[in-house]
């Protein structure tokens, strides 16, 4: 079948929600000459109901579609929305430096901060070493977290141009609105009206997750009233079988929810509404769509002390806490309500790039890199 030749092309091998929300967000805002394909990993007919409709959305999934490849010699820019591929396309890149000058980089933390991991074995390590040495070589960077600027730079020795831009969907569109004091969630209150509190342990089957450690903090509080959510339906599924066990023994299987098949979008929302408290214990960039739809509704998040998003939080005024003060504080101090003077710090940092304005700013820059 004959394709038109777009000027840009947008590539997204992680078929989420993340990846839909930003197609449609481009196609709206960006889109007006027709000039932007979009290439997904996928089936067509596997995708949301409304971009199957989309005239310029294409497959790389079945055998006989066109390969990235022909994408990179086919546009005067490619982005990439996440970076991890086979070493067979890393090494026809390298061979083909004229082609990485087409190549735009949207880092989404796990292509960045992915290190060597000897119980993976050499040839994934290999594969590892081989696609940061290409990515390294890619001209232009877009970080979508401001810490993630030094790391690049600092730990993954890059030697790109790098911009910043978070992340943004179709919801960006709209500002966050003034959180209403007298609205925002009391813990003590919720555990009245529900019986029990809901806590949220990562939001993927990842070890860089530490999910047992916040399961061993937890366990002195094993006789109060909690229930522990675990989505693990990506990762590394037999890390998140494990997990799901070890906290079982300790709490009983009915206070164990498991989340092994993706939600639908509108039902995962939903679930994080009931959400009282978020623990994510990682030193990286992770969960960042997570955890914003927490700090967004106000509800209380333990990271890591001293972690890249600890320490960015709390230089935004933005109400975080540290995972080690559990150790010494008792179930009290752990449902105690966030700083109501703190509320709408995140609301105020988002909004500086939410809203159409100031998306097509951000996004006209990204496509002007």
């Amino acid at each position: 079948m004959e394709i038109k030749k777009y000027k840009f092309v947008h590539i997204y091998i992680v078929p989420v929600e993340n990846s839909y929300s930003n197609i449609r967000l481009l196609e709206k805002v960006f889109n007006e000459n027709d000039d932007t394909a979009f290439v997904i990993s996928i089936p067509i007919e596997k995708l949301p109901d409304d971009l199957k409709s989309f005239k310029n959305i294409y497959t790389m999934y079945q055998e006989g579609d066109k390969d990235v490849f022909y994408w990179l010699k086919n546009c005067e820019k490619c982005y990439f929305h996440f970076f991890r591929y086979d070493n067979k396309t890393y090494l026809k890149l390298l061979l083909k430096p004229w082609l990485q000058n087409k190549c735009v980089w949207i880092e989404w933390g796990g292509d960045l901060f992915s290190s060597e991991n000897t119980s993976k074995g050499i040839i994934h390590n290999i594969s590892n070493k081989l696609r940061r040495y290409v990515l390294r070589r890619f001209k232009r960077v877009v970080c979508i977290f401001e810490p993630d600027i030094d790391y690049y730079y600092n730990e993954f020795k890059g030697k790109g141009k790098v911009l910043f831009n978070p992340y943004s969907g179709e919801v960006s569109l709209k500002e966050i609105p003034p959180v209403d004091l007298a609205s925002v969630p009391c813990i003590r209150s919720s555990l009245e009206a529900k019986g029990h509190l809901d806590f949220l342990i990562g939001h993927r089957a990842s070890e860089e997750l530490n999910h047992k450690y916040i399961i061993n903090l937890l366990a002195k509080f094993k006789d109060e009233s909690f229930i522990l959510h675990f989505p693990i339906s990506y990762g590394n599924r037999e890390y998140g079988e494990e997990i799901i066990k070890y906290a079982q023994d300790i709490f009983g299987e009915e206070r164990v929810v498991a989340y092994r098949e993706l939600l639908p979008i509108d039902q995962y929302k939903k679930m994080m509404k009931k959400i009282d408290i978020g623990f994510f214990y990682t030193e990286r960039q992770i969960a960042l769509g997570n955890i914003g739809i927490l700090l967004e509704d106000n509800k209380k998040i333990y990271l890591k002390d001293g972690s890249i998003m600890y320490n960015f939080f709390k230089t935004k005024g933005i109400d975080v806490y540290a995972a080690e003060s559990i150790e010494v504080e008792d179930f009290q101090a752990l449902i105690n309500d966030c700083n109501i003077q703190a509320v709408n710090a995140y609301q105020e940092y988002k909004n500086e790039h939410r809203g159409e304005e100031n998306l097509r700013r951000d996004w006209q820059k990204v496509k002007d890199f």
